[in-house]
């Protein structure tokens, strides 16, 4: 009998790698793509920052910025994205939607501050 090797020591085998890559190739998200999938993945994301940045402007001054980058794994790719504050990295995240969400919610919070958010009352359709 071999010895218990804990899953966060193990290798990915050829037949894992094999998985992950047709699993990236045919159904390519930021998270896991393929090759082939990267540069469309990354204008996507690309556009996605900007329209962020263009709302997260509205509620907040300063030089905010998002780099996109590809991260290579062993048999497929992911999208990243580097929060920056005037030109220095803030974070880094992995894939690039949780960059995403944390402005989002970052937006989300200043609209209740503010009042802005009605959560379904009267006047949503005037």
């Amino acid at each position: 009998m071999s010895e218990w090797i804990p899953v966060s020591e193990r290798l990915p085998t050829a037949y894992h790698q094999m998985l992950l890559k047709d699993q990236a190739e045919s159904n390519p998200t930021f998270f896991m793509c393929g090759k082939k999938d990267c540069a469309r993945l990354v204008e996507k994301a690309k556009g996605e920052a900007e329209r962020i940045l263009k709302e997260f402007s509205v509620f907040y001054s300063g030089d905010v910025g998002i780099e996109i980058g590809v991260k290579q794994f062993a048999a497929c790719f992911s999208i990243t994205a580097t929060l920056t504050v005037n030109g220095s990295k803030v974070k880094e995240y992995d894939p690039c939607d949780l960059c995403f969400y944390d402005l989002n919610a970052l937006i989300m919070k200043r609209m209740i501050d503010c009042g802005m958010v009605s959560f379904g009352g009267e006047n949503d359709y005037e």
